[in-house]
């Protein structure tokens, strides 16, 4: 765009000059009155910058006003929302367009908001649009190579053609009337949307690292250090494989990588069905070195190329076959004993490379593709309800803001998807309006509440009342299937059932849904009347596509690619406030440990599933590190029996006990094979007293009658040793509690791809804990180790490693296995050989079961309260990354308190001990209390 002179907004007390990366030279939603007004002067009449937007009064002699610094010129795209206040009586108003002198083009309602008017070029046009004067309308003006075309709500309304002399600025205009305006943006119009080229590998000149040793978004062939060599030269490895300062082709590092012969990147998001160019900086220790490129699809197909380098930086360049999935992977194996170092690595668009350019991460890991900013919507309001029918029908759907559907990845879909957005005094509808060409084949299974809607055609919301800075856990997750059936959670917790409603109907060319949220069903505080952050999500399976409003690049689940739904007037969410209470926890849950031998044993270890074949190196290395459990995937391909009964020999000898996970690689299946399965490896191995027990299922999305039965049949093959399945938040374990076993056991990751946090680990053994009460047994979990692969950019740091710790442990956790194999990052497998003399010291304590009334008046301290040895012990951990201050009261008049770990400033007056934590900090107190 063209700007006459220099264009300079002066917007939250800064100089913004010429216009931002996304094509936008001025915004303002008018929610900052005093900034807001800056940009503007009241020429005539009056206005008001309110709750907002503006109010612009003009009964008595019309009203004017002037945006002062902007000039527009060619090519501009203005959008708008404007609304007739009353009195409805006539008048005219609405918004004047390059304005200058008497020249300008002028949109305008009439006061009745019966009529749109638009006059300019010596021509008026009036259109007949029948619109609520209490309705917003969306104004878009676009302005292209002197033709400017006028569209109101999404409908074009007139054309003017030769525009050539009309420049200027832009204002708001009202006469014998009263209007309100909101959320104005202009920007740059193009005559088409180009494709903008962008680098999709991330952290692709290796400048980050979270990590010592290990550079995000890259990683090695495994979740984890796996390959026993290494695990015995763990200093060796790290100094040869790592990030590099000598000699970098861009910026300040580039990648090394020796000792493992393996660098992979972490997926990133390509849309499937284009081509793209890799491209990539490389040298060697010597000439004429072979390294061999991977392009990995995942689930699809992949593919290999040779290369041949030097001493010399050399750009390597590879057009790919299109691309089939949109989880995408790359990978650089030298072939010999030469060092590699590869930089400035490249994935664009299109058969040719470009320049090296930079990509989009960010140390923060908000990444993924490049999307549009902003993506928000305004409600509207209506009367009267519409009809509840399960279509769309109605007259006020007409009226109700829309959202058109694009693939996660920011693409056309293949089969259309609108939603639609109203609300009342008590509620929030939407509605949902799905094209499908095949109804005939539509997945319709689903029937029971909180079943797995998402296996069925379905649609799916997410709305989080805390807005965009609120916690990734506020939002709830609801889901409607073809048939009806309605799933709700509070993120994955299933618990969470509240009252709302759903229907759907069906048409020849596609489905329709009706959902409506009472504003009761939120639990609305003061700090819920904001904007919420808010996306609609379709699931079509048969054609394999996910599509959304506010594209996600990846998970659904990914928050902090939501959209938001502008603030509802304060008037509709007041009567549903409900007041800020602190709530009081007490715990009063029952700690079981598993019995091995006979005997209580707290878990503390890894989980292995790797191809590789864990040795004496593994472990000497856990036993060092205060280890006692390996949880063994075994892979027979590569560890026949002869291997697998060295391992297990090893393994009593360093006493490492051995809970064996269960393969089901190749076995089909059928409720026979699988029992075969069992059968086969129980009668075989359970003779070797270093296995503690069978997990005989991992995360089981399906047939519940097959995992039931190999359960039931585990247990009565060996019955002196616990048989248990590990269950996902998702799938079966959504069962949690439900599911036999002598264990309960459950998988919560919380540095992941979906935008989990470590809070969530909380969440879920809170579910748990509900539903083991009056049926206690050990409570076991994988937590995250693993880092820098597949989906997962990095591994915790030490700080989130004993964060997600000490919530399991205070949530009566008895065995903690991280997935998977060694913990890549130095500093965290360190933290964790540090947390496992702590959990042994602990034990005693986490292991009696004397309950103690103690109190904490901050909700999201987790904490356990526990009477051991005439003393009281509390040990407390901060799950969120802030810093969060409380108090703990505990019955009787405090004598004494000390830190157990470490030395902390902390206050105590009575009975009452006050606490500041850190993000991600634990503390452990022991209380004596006077006259005990």
């Amino acid at each position: 765009m063209k700007l006459i002179g220099l264009l300079v907004l002066c917007t939250w007390g800064q100089i913004l000059t010429a216009q931002n990366q996304d094509g936008i030279i001025f915004q303002d939603d008018f929610y900052e009155a005093k900034n807001s007004k800056k940009n503007f002067r009241c020429v005539h009449g009056s206005c008001k910058v309110k709750d907002g937007e503006i109010a612009l009064n003009g009964e008595k002699h019309g009203a004017k006003l002037n945006f002062t610094k902007i000039q527009l010129d060619k090519n501009y795209e203005i959008n708008c929302r404007i609304k007739v206040l009353p009195p409805y009586k006539g008048g005219h108003g609405g918004l004047r367009v390059a304005q200058q002198g008497k020249n300008f083009i002028y949109i305008h309602m009439t006061g009745s908001g019966r009529y749109i008017g638009i006059t300019g070029c010596g021509k008026t046009v009036y259109k007949g649009i029948k619109v609520d004067p209490k309705l917003w309308v969306d104004l878009k003006v676009i302005c292209q190579n002197n033709s400017l075309t006028i569209f109101m709500n999404g409908k074009e309304s007139a054309k003017f053609n030769d525009i050539s002399s009309v420049k200027g600025g832009i204002s708001f205009y009202c006469y014998k009337m009263n209007m309100a305006y909101d959320d104005l943006v202009i920007k740059n119009a193009t005559e088409g949307k180009k494709e903008v080229k962008e680098n999709l590998v991330q952290n692709s000149s290796f400048e980050y690292t979270t990590a010592p040793n290990i550079p995000d978004c890259w990683g090695l062939a495994g979740w984890g250090l796996s390959e026993e060599y290494w695990i015995g030269r763990m200093n060796e490895l790290w100094s040869r494989w790592r990030r590099d300062t000598v000699n970098p082709y861009h910026g300040k590092y580039c990648m090394r990588v020796d000792g493992i012969k393996w660098l992979r990147s972490t997926f990133f998001n390509p849309r499937e069905g284009k081509q793209y160019t890799l491209s990539a900086w490389m040298r060697s220790s010597k000439d004429n070195a072979t390294v061999k490129l991977i392009f990995n699809n995942w689930t699809k197909k992949t593919f290999r190329k040779n290369v041949t380098i030097g001493k010399k930086w050399q750009r390597i360049v590879w057009a790919l076959p299109k691309v089939q999935s949109n989880q995408c992977g790359i990978s650089f194996l030298p072939t010999g004993d030469d060092v590699l170092w590869v930089d400035a690595v490249q994935f664009v668009s299109g058969d040719k490379p470009l320049d090296y350019m930079l990509d989009n991460f960010t140390p923060d890991g908000k990444r993924g593709g490049k999307r549009e900013k902003g993506f928000s919507i305004n409600p509207t309001l209506v009367s009267k309800a519409p009809v509840f029918d399960g279509s769309l029908n109605d007259s006020s759907w007409k009226k109700a803001a829309k959202m058109k559907f694009v693939t996660i990845n920011d693409a056309a879909p293949k089969e259309k998807t609108e939603a639609y957005l109203l609300y009342d005094k008590k509620n929030v509808y939407i509605g949902f309006r799905c094209y499908d060409k095949q109804m005939n084949k539509v997945r319709a299974k689903v029937t029971k509440r909180d079943g797995h809607v998402w296996n069925d055609d379905c649609v799916e919301l997410f709305i989080g009342p805390s807005g965009p800075r609120g916690d990734w856990a506020d939002y709830y997750h609801l889901g409607v299937s073809i048939t009806g059936a309605k799933y709700d959670a509070q993120k994955d917790n299933q618990v969470w059932n509240r009252n709302w409603q759903a229907k759907t109907k069906r048409f020849a060319d596609r489905w329709e849904a009706e959902i409506v949220l009472p504003f009761k069903m939120f639990d609305l505080n003061k700090f819920n009347q904001g904007d919420w952050t808010f996306n609609v999500c379709r699931e079509n399976g048969k054609i394999g596509e996910n599509s959304c409003w506010s594209p996600t690049f990846g998970s659904f689940h990914k928050s902090d690619n939501f959209g938001v739904i502008k603030a509802f007037p304060k008037n509709i969410t007041t009567p549903w406030l409900k007041n800020l209470v602190a709530k009081v926890k007490v715990d009063n849950f029952i700690t079981v440990p598993m019995k091995v031998g006979g005997k209580p044993f707290i878990g503390y270890g890894l989980a292995w599933q790797s191809e590789n074949v864990p040795g004496e190196n593994t472990f000497k290395k856990m036993k060092a590190t205060g280890m006692n459990v390996l949880n063994w995937n075994i892979y027979f391909k590569h560890a026949p029996q002869g291997k697998v009964e060295e391992v297990l020999t090893l393994a009593h000898k360093y006493g490492i006990k051995i809970v064996w996970w269960v393969n089901y690689v190749n076995v089909p299946m059928t409720m026979k094979a699988r029992k075969d399965t069992v059968r086969k490896i129980i009668n075989t191995y359970k003779k070797f007293p270093a296995i503690a027990a069978w997990m005989v299922f991992d995360e089981p999305h399906a047939h519940a009658d097959i995992v039931i039965e190999c359960l039931k049949l585990a247990k009565k093959l060996d019955p002196s040793r616990s048989a248990f399945i590990n269950l996902t938040p998702h799938g079966l374990g959504m069962k949690l509690g439900g599911l036999p076993g002598d264990v309960l056991c459950l998988d919560r990751y919380p540095v992941f791809f979906d935008g989990s946090v470590i809070s969530d680990v909380d969440k879920l053994l809170i579910q748990a804990q509900a539903e083991l009460v009056g049926k206690p047994r050990p409570l076991w979990m994988f937590l995250q180790g693993m880092s820098n692969a597949l989906w997962v950019w990095r591994g915790p740091t030490p700080a989130e490693f004993t964060a997600q710790t000490y919530t399991a442990l205070v949530n009566g956790v008895t065995g903690i296995v991280y997935f998977t194999a060694i913990i890549l990052p130095t500093n965290t497998w360190e933290r964790a050989g540090t947390l496992s003399g702590e959990i042994k010291k602990l034990t005693p304590v986490l292991l009696c079961n004397k309950f103690v009334k103690v109190s904490c008046g901050n909700a999201r301290i987790k904490f356990m309260a526990r009477k051991f040895n005439g003393k009281i012990y509390i040990i407390a951990i901060n799950p969120y990354n802030k810093q969060l201050s409380t108090d703990f009261v505990v019955p009787g008049k405090i004598g004494s308190v000390k830190r157990v770990f470490e030395t902390g400033t902390f206050s105590v007056k009575n009975n009452t001990i006050s606490a500041k934590f850190k993000s991600y900090e634990r503390k452990c107190y022991e209380i004596e209390i006077k006259g005990n």
